[in-house]
């Protein structure tokens, strides 16, 4: 039996963390993503405004996967030395469009990210297989870095 969403997909060795990679077992999910260097930049003030405000505790802000992004590269270009760990809840509408409702959780220095973090590339699309996989609408915890690295816990 597989995992569902609501678990995790345990890694096989202690040292690894235990990350929820189940969208990467779709038969699509290497041959419409790719590989980025970095998080999608954005000159828009309200994403940018956004990144700034952000605090722990801050109130919870609602935003397209796609700004999402933007702000994890604005949060990780600022303080690439961090790790920013976030409650989303994800939140289809009812055009079908996907929204995140994001909380600022944690940041810590960084350490080493876990060795099956996935790439930026990826995130659009993990974030819409785990909308469809839960009840809606549903939270994941997620942290984010600079080098376009995020997971799910």
């Amino acid at each position: 039996m597989k995992d569902r969403f609501i678990g995790t997909t345990p890694t096989r060795k202690a040292c690894f963390s235990t990350l929820n990679l189940s969208y990467l077992d779709q038969h699509d999910a290497f041959e419409v993503n790719h590989v980025v260097r970095d998080w999608p930049k954005t000159t828009n003030p309200f994403t940018l405004r956004i990144a700034q405000g952000l605090s722990v505790g801050s109130p919870a802000v609602r935003i397209p996967p796609r700004t999402f992004m933007e702000m994890a590269e604005s949060l990780s270009s600022q303080k690439p030395a961090r790790i920013f760990t976030f409650s989303v809840k994800l939140e289809p509408t009812w055009d079908n469009q996907k929204f995140l409702t994001i909380t600022l959780i944690e940041t810590r220095d960084r350490d080493q990210p876990p060795i099956m973090a996935d790439n930026a590339g990826f995130f659009e699309y993990a974030m819409a297989w785990f909308s469809k996989q839960a009840p809606v609408p549903s939270t994941i915890t997620l942290s984010i870095t600079s080098n376009a690295l995020f997971w799910v816990h």
